[in-house]
């Protein structure tokens, strides 16, 4: 069944590319723009000017790190897709070897989108010619609102709407205020999330405050001791991350698993992932990005994929204990941040194998609508469920539901991206450019 869900949504990936490519046919900014676009406000602006004087090399791991965030999403897709169509297990034909912890490990791909979102941000921080003035913070969180909230913000409307249309509980302002504002975790309202990822969103928010104090508390002994300053960031990053989940598991307990799920997924609980991208930024000089030898990049990128599924199938051996304290608990999320330190690193330096998974238009175009498909796959999860009156696991009816599954939240997701994120970015992109370059050293 996980085969078959990953090739339903190969499959509508496809449709998908095919429409996309007229619609960029037709459009004046060009695939490679559309790609500029959704990461200029994460790169240094000044030489996001002079893009076109990147190499094609430069241009592979760009893509590439596109890539890995539409296939981060698709899994945590997949991964909430399961529970509805086959929650059994799995074996590998002819073998006793379970393979469904591939998709009921999904939720690591959360995890891999924080290294990427610490890696792309950082490098503007920790590459400057001097600490982040209070203007450029102020259109640091400019930008990142207008990337994230609009997408947002359209998406509570109408959920709000379809809820008071369908339902005798209609949603109040003041309820939905928390989630639009991104402080549920610090203001809590009695009212669940229309959207069950919303809880993941304050968490990333959290790391954009964090990101220019940490930049600016490192930055003067950054530019000596690079290696020895990543060594202390990351060992005081892991001692916040084991003491807040012992916490955790000390006062909620697997009693209260809900609760604890999501007191262990907030920052401190989930920091190695996001130390992971900006150790990786802060040896990723944008200037002179160069690629090293292609077979020491292809094994970074597959150390990596072999870390991250190893995180997975050990914390589906021990599934029954992981919430109660057990080792797995609190080895899983820096394991799974070193392999997406070493995949972000295996795109940077250019792996061949990378660059043909993940750069390839089909991956890439996931990649694009990435956030998104973050946003609107688990709502259309729901909603088919109701279509298909909850008997979605007999038969045929688990393979048509998740195509039609997939299908749907790659059209929400695309216009979504064309109608909401695109002007946003527009608006990104206008901030960028009034904002004042720094002054070089003489």
């Amino acid at each position: 069944m996980f085969v078959v869900l990953v090739n339903a949504h190969m499959c509508a990936l496809w449709f998908e590319v095919r429409w996309w490519t007229f619609r960029a046919n037709c459009e004046s900014i060009s695939e490679v723009s559309v790609a500029e676009c959704e990461f200029d406000e994460r790169r240094n602006p000044h030489l996001f000017r002079k893009r076109h004087h990147l190499t094609a090399g430069q241009t592979d791991w760009d893509r590439s790190l596109t890539g890995l965030r539409g296939v981060a999403a698709s899994w945590v897709m997949l991964f909430h897709i399961y529970p509805f169509v086959y929650p059994k297990a799995i074996h590998f034909p002819g073998t006793a070897f379970e393979i469904h912890w591939l998709a009921t490990g999904g939720s690591v791909g959360v995890w891999i989108l924080y290294a990427l979102c610490a890696f792309l941000l950082a490098r503007t921080f920790l590459w400057a010619q001097q600490p982040p003035s209070a203007r450029q913070v102020k259109d640091y969180f400019a930008r990142r609102a207008w990337r994230i909230l609009p997408p947002l913000w359209v998406q509570i409307a109408i959920l709000a709407f379809v809820a008071h249309a369908t339902s005798a509980s209609e949603p109040t302002f003041r309820d939905v205020l928390p989630y639009a504002l991104l402080i549920q975790n610090v203001w809590p309202t009695p009212v669940p999330a229309l959207n069950g990822v919303w809880w993941t969103l304050p968490v990333e928010f959290n790391f954009y405050v964090l990101l220019p104090l940490l930049s600016v508390a490192i930055f003067a002994v950054l530019k000596r001791q690079r290696v020895v300053t990543c060594i202390v960031v990351i060992a005081l990053g892991f001692i916040i991350e084991f003491s807040w989940r012992q916490y955790c598991v000390h006062h909620y307990g697997p009693a209260r698993i809900s609760e604890l799920v999501i007191a262990a997924g907030q920052l401190p609980g989930v920091l190695s992932s996001f130390l992971a991208g900006v150790v990786c930024a802060a040896f990723a000089d944008p200037a002179a990005p160069t690629p090293s030898k292609p077979r020491m990049a292809d094994a970074f990128f597959l150390s990596g994929v072999a870390l991250v599924l190893l995180s997975i199938w050990v914390g589906h051996l021990n599934f029954q204990t992981y919430w109660s304290g057990s080792w797995i608990y609190y080895a899983s999320s820096p394991v799974t941040a070193l392999g997406s330190a070493l995949l972000i690193w295996g795109c940077f330096t250019g792996s061949r194998i990378a660059r043909r998974c993940l750069a390839n238009r089909l991956v890439h175009a996931s990649g694009i609508v990435s956030y998104s498909l973050y946003l609107w796959h688990q709502p259309i999860i729901e909603w088919c469920a109701r279509a298909f009156s909850n008997n979605t696991t007999e038969g045929h009816r688990a393979w048509l539901f998740t195509l039609v599954v997939i299908a749907a939240t790659l059209v929400v997701s695309t216009l979504s991206y064309w109608f909401v994120e695109r002007p946003s970015l527009r608006v990104m992109s206008r901030l960028r450019d009034r904002a004042p370059r720094r002054t070089q050293p003489a």
